[in-house]
């Protein structure tokens, strides 16, 4: 039986959701809903501080174990977000050819859009093929500052070299 965790962040709350071991879900809420009781655990705890070092510019990988599910499509799709490197970004089209299905970047869409570990799996990566930001479950201004932060720490690793 999954259980959930609700940590403050900069959005509001992380709601994270763990089941046998793994982190299953993480969504956003604008302030604490507290449907199940708070149930923090090792694992949720290690999952809330390894997201509020990402939003501080402190982590570009996660270590915590997660699992998805979905139906073989999604994974696919889903899998295919996993390979897209902090502070890049890949267009919906071009995740559609990766995965084989070149015409169907609107499913695609669909799947990215119901990815259940927003910033691990990072669906925030994904814009439009002319470039503009695109839909975001989290809403286009957190996706906006997501790519920002991952721009911004690029930008000061490239300075470095």
């Amino acid at each position: 039986m999954a259980q959930y965790a609700e940590y403050p962040c900069s959005f509001g709350f992380f709601r994270i959701g763990e089941e046998s071991g793994a982190v299953i879900s993480i969504d956003i809420e604008k302030e604490a809903l507290n449907k199940e009781p708070n149930a923090p655990s090792a694992l949720l705890d290690q999952t809330a501080g390894e997201l509020s070092e990402y939003l501080a510019g402190r982590r570009t990988q996660f270590s915590f174990p997660y699992r998805l599910q979905g139906t073989p499509f999604r994974m696919k799709v889903w899998h295919e977000l996993e390979n897209v490197s902090y502070g890049e970004t890949t267009t919906y089209k071009k995740l559609a050819e990766a995965i084989g299905r070149a015409g169907a970047y609107h499913a695609v869409g669909g799947a990215v859009a119901a990815n259940p570990l927003s910033i691990v799996v990072p669906c925030h990566r994904v814009i439009g093929t002319n470039g503009t930001l695109t839909g975001y479950a989290w809403g286009l201004p957190i996706k906006e500052r997501l790519l920002a932060l991952e721009r911004k720490k690029m930008d000061r690793m490239n300075e470095i070299e």
